[in-house]
């Protein structure tokens, strides 16, 4: 799994190579894309972004197909710095660029069970 995960990695750092100066840039903006859309695709996050218009926004989304209706009507994204995601706030798509990335901040991971979910927000983020 891991060795998949970063031959996926390595794999897209060299299809953007050239858009960095360094091959460690190129390195840690894969990274970088790659971890947030397993987390969206794993369940709901939280993550902060800065939007074109200088904005910061906090989004609440995912790209996990079973939390949300919606009809499909188009393909993928063909940018390679663009995330696209399902913002559970507005109930429509959304995308960003991951360079303006600024945090994630948390993870929800969606069981089919409330208890279960809660659980495990207790465990990682604990009241104060």
């Amino acid at each position: 799994m891991k060795n998949s995960i970063q031959s996926k990695v390595f794999t897209f750092a060299h299809q953007i190579k050239t858009n960095f100066q360094t091959w460690s840039q190129a390195l840690k903006f894969a990274w970088k894309k790659l971890k947030i859309q397993a987390k969206l695709k794993s369940g709901k996050v939280n993550f902060t972004f800065l939007k074109k218009s200088g904005e910061i926004r906090k989004a609440f989304g995912t790209t996990q197909y079973d939390s949300f209706d919606y009809d499909f009507k188009g393909g993928a994204s063909k940018c390679w710095y663009i995330v696209k995601y399902y913002d559970l706030e507005k109930y429509d798509w959304r995308c960003f660029d991951v360079r303006n990335l600024i945090e994630v901040i948390n993870v929800q991971i969606a069981y089919n069970f409330y208890q279960e979910e809660k659980r495990i927000i207790n465990k990682y983020f604990p009241a104060k």
